[in-house]
Order: C-alpha cells, then sequence, then structure tokens
C-alpha cells in the first residue's frame, strides 16, 4: 500500500464523515446523499460489535518503540525542522507533515498489535485518519506499509484489524478494505463507483454492480478506531545527550573489555558481567526507562539476557545488577524483571519490579526435581512464604513472563562479522568521518566524491552512520551510508578494492527495501517522476523493475512501465503501478555512528 503517487489533496471530515457525503453532493441526487449518510452514520443492524485491538502492555510498547527509533526520530525532524511536501516525499513520509504554520492539531503515533500476532504495528496519524503505517519483520525490522502521500488516498484502522483505504474525486470513488498478514496487506474486499453506478469486485478484474444500500451495509459495519495519540514532540529527539555523556565511561569499559578480550577474571575484578568474556557479535547496549521515571537505564545485552543494569543516583551512575556464571537476568514482555538461578536438579525464578534504583521482588517459583511429584513447584511472594502448586499453574507463570527481544547497539568490535572488508573501508570510512568534523558543504562533498547531503549533517553528525551488508550473497560486505532509512553512498569491493555504486540526493533518493531490493526515485518536476528497482548481481546494480509517471507524455493515464528506467514504454493504471510498488516496502536499519568508529 506504500508508495501511491498522483495529482490529488483531500481532507476528511469527522471520524466517520462519509467519503460519499462529498461524492454524492455532485453525482447523485439529494435524496441518495441523505439515504447513505443516515445509514453510514448509525449501527447496521445484525453487526456483531469487534472486540477491539487489545492494548499493549507498557513494556511491549517501550521494546516497539526501540524497534522503531530510527522512524519516530524521523517524523520528530520532520516536525522539527518545518519539512516541505516535497522532502516529506523523498524521505518516504506521509506528505501530510507539510503542516502550514500557524495549524493546530496533534500530530501522534501509537504501537498496537493490529492482527494479534505478536509482532507490534506503528501508527502515525491524526484523529481517524491513520497517515503512515508500519510493521516489522522477525528480528524487528520495521517495514513501511502504506503512506498516504498527497493521491487524494486516506486510510483507517478498525477496532477489529481490518484496514481501509479510500479515495474519492468529483468524478469516482473507491474503498478498498485489508487484512494484515505477516508483514503484507492482503486485500478482502473492493468498491468503487463510476459513471453513476457503484460496483464490487467479485474476482481479479471482474466486477458486478450493487445498490447503494448494499453499499451503505458493507461501508456503515466499518467500526473507525480513534486511537489515542502519543504526541511526537520533537523535543524528544534524542536521548537526553546528558544521560549519554554520563554513560560513556561505562561504556567504554566495555568497549575495551570487548577489544582486548578480558578472561571472567578480569570482568569481575572490573565489577561486570563475566559473560562478557564470552565473544558474542550481538553484544551491545540500549536505553530504556524502565520504571518510567524519566531516566534512562543502560542495560548491556545481547539481545535475550541482561548482563548488566544501570541507573542514575541524583545523577551519578549506579550499576544494579550483573549477571553471573550461576545465574541469568531477562527482561520481560510485561515490564518485570527475571532472575533465574540454577542448583543441581532444581531452580529458582526471582520476578521483581524496577522502580527507581531498587529491584522490588514481586514473586519467587520455586522448582526441585527431588520431592515429591505434588511438591516438585512452589510459589510465593518470597522464599519464605510459598505454597505448592502443579505443573500447569507454574507454566502459566512461566509463560505470563515471556522475554523481550531488546534492540542493542552493538560495540563497534563486534558489528561486522567481516574485519577484512570493514578494513578494506577504513580509508573511505575516515573521510567521511572527515566531512563531518570539518562540515564539508555541498561543494567539498561533491569534490570528495560523496553525496552532497552529508553537509546536511554537520551540526547533527550523530545521524548518519555505517552498516556493512552482503546484498548478493557473495561473502563480500557492501557498504551503505546512511541516517537509518536513506541510503547516501553505496560502495562494494572488487579485488579489495572500494568501488561505488550509487550515490543519493535531494531529488534521486535510494532505500533498501526486503530482499535486498534497493529502490530509487527520481524526480523531474511535479510531472515526472521514476520509480526503479534494483538488485546488486556479481558487483553490478541490475534493473529488475521500473514505474514511470510521466504527466508531459499522458496527462490523463500518466503511469507506464519502463525497460530502461527512464523511459515510458508501456501505459498502466494507478493500480497497476501501486500493485508494483507496493511489492517492495522499505525497512530501516541502524549502524554504528561514523564518529564512534575512530
Amino acid at each position: 500500500m506504500a508508495g501511491k503517487k498522483g495529482r490529488y489533496e483531500t481532507k476528511r471530515k469527522g471520524k466517520k464523515g462519509s467519503i460519499f457525503f462529498v461524492l454524492l453532493l455532485v453525482c447523485v441526487l439529494a435524496a441518495a446523499v441523505f439515504f447513505l449518510l443516515s445509514n453510514r452514520q448509525e449501527d447496521t443492524a445484525g453487526v456483531t460489535k469487534p472486540t477491539g485491538i487489545a492494548t499493549e502492555p507498557a513494556a511491549f510498547e517501550m521494546q516497539a518503540e526501540d524497534h522503531y527509533a530510527p522512524v519516530l526520530e524521523k517524523y520528530r525532524r520532520a516536525i522539527s525542522e518545518g519539512w516541505t511536501m516535497e522532502q516529506c516525499e523523498l524521505e518516504g513520509i506521509s506528505t501530510r507533515f507539510y503542516i502550514p504554520e500557524g495549524s493546530d492539531f496533534t500530530i501522534g503515533y501509537r504501537i498496537v498489535d493490529i492482527n494479534r500476532d505478536g509482532r507490534p504495528e506503528l501508527l502515525i496519524g491524526h484523529s481517524s485518519n491513520i497517515w503512515d503505517l508500519y510493521t516489522t519483520l522477525e528480528d524487528g525490522t520495521p517495514v513501511q506499509l502504506l503512506s498516504d502521500a498527497q493521491d487524494g488516498w486516506q486510510y483507517y484502522v478498525s477496532e477489529d484489524g481490518l484496514i481501509a483505504a479510500e479515495y474519492y474525486s468529483k468524478e469516482d470513488c473507491y474503498v478498498e478494505y485489508y487484512r494484515l498478514e505477516g508483514y503484507e496487506l492482503v486485500m478482502e474486499r473492493q468498491l468503487q463507483y463510476q459513471d453513476g453506478q457503484w460496483m464490487i469486485e467479485t474476482s481479479r478484474q471482474e466486477w458486478k454492480n450493487i445498490s447503494e444500500g448494499e453499499v451503505s451495509s458493507i461501508t456503515g459495519s466499518f467500526d473507525y478506531m480513534e486511537p489515542e495519540w502519543i504526541p511526537l514532540d520533537p523535543d524528544a529527539l534524542k536521548t537526553d545527550p546528558d544521560t549519554i555523556e554520563r554513560y560513556i565511561p561505562v561504556l567504554e569499559k566495555y568497549k575495551t573489555a570487548v577489544s582486548e578480550q578480558w578472561t571472567k577474571e578480569q570482568c569481575v575484578q572490573n565489577d561486570i558481567s563475566s559473560y562478557i568474556s564470552t565473544p558474542s557479535s550481538e553484544l551491545g547496549w540500549c536505553l530504556m526507562d524502565l520504571d518510567e521515571n524519566g531516566i534512562q537505564e543502560l542495560i548491556i545485552s545481547d539481545g535475550h539476557s541482561i548482563f548488566d543494569l544501570y541507573t542514575l543516583h541524583d545523577n551519578q551512575v549506579k550499576h544494579v545488577l550483573t549477571d553471573q556464571d550461576d545465574h541469568t537476568f531477562k527482561l520481560c514482555e510485561n515490564g518485570i524483571i527475571e532472575k533465574q538461578v540454577f542448583f543441581s536438579q532444581a531452580s529458582r525464578w526471582y520476578f521483581y519490579e524496577f522502580s527507581a534504583d531498587e529491584q522490588i521482588l514481586q514473586g519467587v517459583l520455586i522448582y526441585d526435581s527431588q520431592k515429591e511429584n505434588d511438591k516438585v513447584y512452589a510459589y510465593g511472594p518470597n522464599e519464605d512464604n510459598v505454597s505448592y502448586i502443579s505443573k500447569e499453574e507454574a507454566g502459566s507463570i512461566i509463560f505470563a513472563h515471556q522475554p523481550a527481544k531488546l534492540k542493542v547497539t552493538p560495540f563497534v568490535e563486534g558489528q561486522f562479522g567481516n574485519a577484512t572488508d570493514l578494513m578494506a573501508y577504513d580509508s573511505l570510512l575516515a573521510l567521511y568521518r572527515q566531512a563531518l568534523a570539518e562540515k564539508w558543504d555541498m561543494q567539498q562533498c561533491s569534490d570528495n566524491d560523496i553525496s552532497l547531503m552529508i553537509s546536511n549533517f554537520a551540526e547533527d553528525p550523530d545521524r548518519i552512520s555505517a552498516y556493512l551488508l552482503d546484498l548478493d550473497g557473495d561473502d563480500v560486505a557492501e557498504l551503505i551510508i546512511t541516517d537509518g532509512m536513506m541510503i547516501y553512498d553505496l560502495y562494494t569491493l572488487k579485488s579489495g578494492t572500494p568501488v561505488k555504486l550509487l550515490t543519493g540526493w535531494e531529488r534521486n533518493s535510494y532505500r533498501l527495501c526486503l530482499n535486498n531490493v534497493i529502490h530509487n526515485q527520481g524526480s523531474n518536476g511535479a510531472a515526472s517522476t521514476v520509480f526503479n528497482y534494483y538488485q546488486l548481481t556479481a558487483g553490478e546494480l541490475m534493473l529488475v523493475e521500473s514505474v514511470v509517471f510521466d504527466a508531459n507524455k499522458d496527462f490523463e493515464n500518466p503511469w507506464f512501465r519502463s525497460s530502461d528506467g527512464e523511459t515510458p514504454e508501456v501505459s498502466i493504471t494507478e493500480e497497476e503501478a501501486k500493485w508494483i510498488m507496493d511489492s517492495y516496502p522499505s525497512i530501516s536499519f541502524l549502524g554504528i555512528d561514523l564518529l564512534e568508529m575512530q
């Protein structure tokens, strides 16, 4: 659904304001208008009311916000920096984020599990309008599902997770309903109004006429959800720099431990978890406000276990807990910290709530295989006050404390699996660090053959990162220079030497899509835009699909396929163009800040 482009921009009236109200004022008699409007706004008899999308627990939202951090930061920047419609479009977000000065309404986000599959979706919008919608892959990577650019389409989510896409103009109207399956939107039903007649699609490209009453019954049963939006506060662009600064000495200790491969004894002597001595490319850190008191805790983790936990007490770093050989810590999805202690033929689970700088014990589960069958498991508020429980009851307690998957920033030495590839790119990385440190302008960037857009980050260099990814599966990692969303420069290695594959700028942007496809959007103005999709093959970018929008060639039917990524050749409908672009959902990714790689 992402990527609809067109010539229309519309506004919706109210939560359930009928899209047909405006249409029928122009197209049909006033009597039909009132019939349809009254039926849409009233409850339809016999329609089963949905139970509603479940509210997610606080820890679930905190974990999901970590996954969506680069996405949310982009929207906050859009508001803070007052992006134009063109900037929004090039950055792949709703052009409605172009907000004329003086507008007074709340733009927000909400994290909900729309289809109840355990993966959180990110909604961006206002009132009942969904401007942008994201989900995540299994590893937490954000994927954009739809964006309501300035093309007349508007999107809504129902209380039972159905997604509606609506478009109307003076001449025609389309209503589409989708279900989210995995990370794809699957159409369930499609209506359209053309030449004074409503139709419904019965199979692909086959339609039958239906009455206005049937239309009213279908649309009236859609129960619009108005999310309780969390404001996109531009002041929350980044973690409090004072917090980061206080944790820097701690982070430096771990970087040293990793780079010098400390032994268990060295780790214990330096008051960090002995597990740090075990090599892991996943070892890293993240910040989370576990008790929601405005102070972010520092978590050292491999994404699963908590090895060390720190907080700030009276502006000083306090080491709250550390993992050791006989026990492990995990953060559960419900916000509880679980400690498991291992004994011979026995185990104990301690469940803590983190509050301020303390762990408050909420319960203890005891397992002892040497006890009688009815006394193997016991549970209570503390070790001295437990009662025997059944195996099924013990299983329910464990199930209620499912571990959360943490999105960590890996320590530099563990970020890239292929150290040889990283060394081959070393001189290039040094060039980008120099550009950021010296605040190069566009001309200096051009003279040194790096993207002109790097100059935009002179005052905010930590937004630019490096990311290594083997795009074509040849065991040679490509280097991506990115802000987590856009690809500004892309390199590969040929005979061990870096070779540039592409560079992006304001009107020629690149993004990474699923299956390592690279999406290029280039614009020569409002009437001419190309949407090209490439894959890296044997070190070369090969065009796999291309859609061209060229209103100069055909104003009424401006969509075309292209074999060279530029020339409009085979005419297609807007729906066909949309289907092609929806086949390549873009993703966000986290690299390492370039200035941290010195």
